[in-house]
This record gives C-alpha cells, sequence and structure tokens, in this order.
C-alpha cells in the first residue's frame, strides 16, 4: 500500500483533534488497572469509544468493576489471545471507525493532556502523512525514560530508544500506547502469529513504508515493563525477517541468537539455551510452544 491509497476519514474541524476510538487490553493487572481508564476519560481530548477486551483473565476485576460510562464496552475472549490477536479482536468491536485508533495496555498511565500532545504536531502533508504517534514512555516507579521510540539494528535487533534526542530515528513504537491513522490500518492490523512481542515492531515497519512514525518528545506516558522473554525474543525476532523476506537481516538475526545459544552453554545455563533454541526453530517454522514462555527467562 502506498500513501496515496490510505483512506482518509472526514477531519471536520482542522483547528481541532481529530477524533480517536481506543482499544484497551486487560489481562490480570488488577484493580490498578482502574487507574489506566481514569487516565483515559480524564484527558483534555478523551476518546469517542474505548472497547476493553478481558483476555481472559479469569480474575473478576473486570466484572467488579464500578465505572459506569457510555463510551465504554467490555468484551471477554474465552482464551489469552495474546496481544496481536486481542487488539485485533478489540479493533473489530468498535461501533464506529473513527479518524484515528488508539491501543492501549492495562498499565499504562498518562496524564490528561497526554493525547492533545499527541495530536499537536503536524500530521504531515498527503504525500507522506503521519500514520503512527507515540508518547515518550517512562517507568512508573522510577519516573525514568525507557522508550522514545526503538530502531531497529543492523543486525537485526530491536532496540529502545532510552533518552530523548530530536535527533534519533525512530523505527517503530512500543505498542503499550500508540495512536495509528485507522485509514492506513490493513486487516489483520497485528500479525497474529507472534501472540506477545515484536508484533508492534512489526506493524511500525509496514506502516513506515507508506507515512511517518513519530515519538513526541513532551508526551509523557507512565507503565511498568519486563524485558522480553527469551523464547519470544528469539522466536518472534526470526519471524519478523521471514515475514518481511529481509535475508540479510534474517542471517544476521539467526548468527546473533546462535552466539546467545553458545554463550548460555558456556556458562551451564543449560534451560535458558533450550528455550532460545526452541524459539529460534519456531520463529523459521511458524510453530508455537507458549509453555515455554515461563522457561529459561
Amino acid at each position: 500500500m502506498h500513501s496515496s491509497d490510505i483512506i482518509n476519514l472526514p477531519h471536520e474541524d482542522p483547528s481541532s483533534p481529530p477524533d480517536y476510538s481506543a482499544c484497551i487490553l486487560y489481562f490480570r493487572r488488577g484493580t490498578e488497572f482502574i487507574s489506566t481508564i481514569q487516565d483515559l476519560l480524564n484527558q483534555s481530548h478523551p476518546p469517542v469509544e474505548i472497547i476493553i477486551l478481558d483476555n481472559d483473565s479469569n480474575d473478576d476485576v473486570i466484572s467488579n468493576m464500578s465505572i459506569s460510562d457510555a463510551r465504554i464496552r467490555f468484551v471477554h475472549s474465552d482464551s489469552n489471545l495474546g496481544y496481536a490477536a486481542g487488539m485485533n479482536y478489540a479493533f473489530k468491536k468498535l461501533r464506529e471507525k473513527t479518524e484515528w485508533t488508539l491501543f492501549l495496555t492495562h498499565e499504562v498511565r498518562m496524564s490528561s493532556d497526554t493525547i492533545n500532545k499527541l495530536f499537536s504536531i503536524d500530521l504531515g502533508p498527503p504525500e507522506s502523512p503521519v500514520l503512527q504517534i507515540g508518547p515518550t514512555l517512562a517507568l512508573l516507579e522510577e519516573d525514568k525514560i525507557w522508550s522514545h521510540g526503538g530502531r531497529i539494528t543492523t543486525t537485526g535487533g530491536a532496540r529502545h530508544n532510552d533518552h530523548v534526542d530530536s535527533d534519533s530515528r525512530i523505527g517503530w513504537l512500543d505498542g503499550a500506547c500508540h495512536l495509528v491513522r485507522t485509514g492506513a490500518l490493513v486487516k489483520p492490523i497485528f500479525n497474529d502469529s507472534f501472540f506477545l512481542y515484536w508484533e508492534d515492531v512489526e506493524l511500525s515497519l509496514r506502516l513506515s513504508e507508506q507515512g511517518q512514525i513519530v515519538c513526541v518528545d513532551d508526551a509523557i506516558a507512565y507503565q511498568s515493563t519486563n524485558t522480553t522473554p527469551n523464547y519470544f525474543m528469539s522466536r518472534n525476532r526470526v519471524r519478523t525477517w521471514i515475514i518481511r523476506r529481509d535475508a540479510p537481516k534474517f542471517i544476521s538475526s539467526l548468527v546473533y541468537v546462535c552466539a546467545q545459544i553458545v554463550r548460555d552453554l558456556l556458562r551451564g545455563h543449560f534451560e535458558t539455551a533450550g528455550t532460545r533454541l526452541v524459539g529460534t526453530i519456531d520463529g523459521i517454522t511458524g510453530n508455537f510452544h507458549p509453555e515455554h514462555y515461563f522457561r529459561g527467562r
């Protein structure tokens, strides 16, 4: 798809921020999740509609919520769909497709002007429109920036920019909190073969072929984060470059992961080495073994 093929949904008043809907993914966050919802409702520019997907949490948090707002609809999946398929499912449940769609995970906190700051940027000319916007992400516990967007390394890795730098090249945005121009979304939005991790990288890479990706310096969102488990780091890194048919980065990623496996073996970390190996094989074949999620992390 080229930028000329993007469907532009109507934006009647250019002097005001465009409308957006929100898809929020919930999985066993606990009652702290209520703060995430309240932050979104308290935005100076709130969403038109909010879909909250309970990703088969079985913790009764959603069912016991007392929040009542006409913009919110709760939906439930019968199994844990992961991030990619979960967000795809939530997006399908939106009743009205607005000009932009916000994808948000259950732990993100925002000040009341975060969305307005995201929309304060120049959204670009028709021939090179901005298609994805994200805030600078900071650690909730430490008030420390950990992701000003991300970049792809020469060896096919995905690295976060851990400080604000206007010269930093933004190759992808973290999936915890990002706005996407709805007309640029091709179904399925996220490649659900990833389950968790790297689906945000793959989406940004696709969108960057059509237009611009922007991380806004002074729009700060807070979250708690963890490192990517070894299984998904190996599997989905390899899988990304197969999907994109990028042979140099695929080969570089294989070499990198194999070096990690050798290092683990030399250190006696046999379970971790096995987890990386299974992940790499699954990345090549497209298979998925979720039981390795917690092994050798």
